[in-house]
């Protein structure tokens, strides 16, 4: 999976240089913020740019894309992000409690 996550302006950059050893929502939990909604749309769509080079398919191959938003417990972080896969390279567990 590719996975782009765009943050909040507002997460101190200390917490941003975590992200880049653990999962977005790991480290915010670590920080006592915590999710509180998520929002996802997925659809399928031509792959495009750098996902079609990464995953070496062809121009117009079908991919799985998942775009969520991400309340957070904290009013101004809000996480948004875009996961994209070739439909026989992906597999995901989603719990909602």
């Amino acid at each position: 999976m590719y996975d782009i996550t765009y943050l909040s302006p507002e997460i101190d950059n200390e917490i941003v240089e975590e992200f880049g050893e653990r999962f977005v929502v790991d480290v915010l939990k670590t920080h006592s913020i915590h999710i509180q909604k998520t929002h996802i749309v997925t659809d399928a769509a031509p792959a495009a740019g750098a996902v079609e080079g990464i995953f070496d398919v062809p121009n117009g191959y079908p991919m799985l894309r998942r775009l969520y938003r991400m309340k957070t417990s904290d009013p101004g972080i809000t996480v948004y992000g875009v996961v994209q896969a070739p439909f026989d390279r992906l597999a995901c567990t989603v719990d909602f409690p």
